[in-house]
């Protein structure tokens, strides 16, 4: 089940799904029917963050569709383990969709038309009580519909 956005959803994120947007068939025309998004979990990059760990503020404009929102997702890891750096460098400058999984359902950001791009960065740190990990960013524009009441 698709859920909108809301701050009890923010504090429940325990999943976090990224998605090639060539692997998966999720098009404009689902998210405006809220449809749900089917993948395969093999091919999706998971990380798991701890709630204070993500962030995904965005600038929002209605339009006769529903909400455009530009969104710059955030994610931090605490590892620096070579086979996380090996899966961050495959989906590099990719164009993905991005699966926030939440205790009530999910949240789709980004479809096969208006995907995210996918960054990383080193978070490297000198002071021993701070961990070092990876900083993911993904960047764009997503649709959420309006609301009916």
């Amino acid at each position: 089940m698709i859920h909108a956005l809301t701050s009890e959803n923010y504090k429940n994120i325990n999943k976090v799904s990224i998605l090639d947007a060539k692997d998966v068939f999720y098009p404009l025309k689902y998210v405006l029917q809220k449809r749900d998004i089917a993948f395969d979990e093999d091919l999706a990059l998971v990380i798991i963050p701890l709630p204070e760990d993500i962030k995904y503020p965005a600038t929002s404009k209605m339009t006769d569709a529903g909400m455009l929102k530009d969104y710059k997702i955030e994610i931090s890891t605490n590892n620096q383990l070579p086979e996380t750096e090996a899966q961050l460098e495959k989906k590099v400058n990719r164009k993905v969709i991005v699966v926030l999984h939440h205790n009530y359902g999910k949240i789709i950001i980004g479809c096969n038309e208006m995907p995210l791009e996918f960054l990383y960065n080193d978070d490297n740190s000198t002071n021993p009580q701070v961990d070092n990990g990876y900083t993911v960013s993904c960047r764009g524009n997503a649709y959420f519909l309006k609301v009916s009441l």
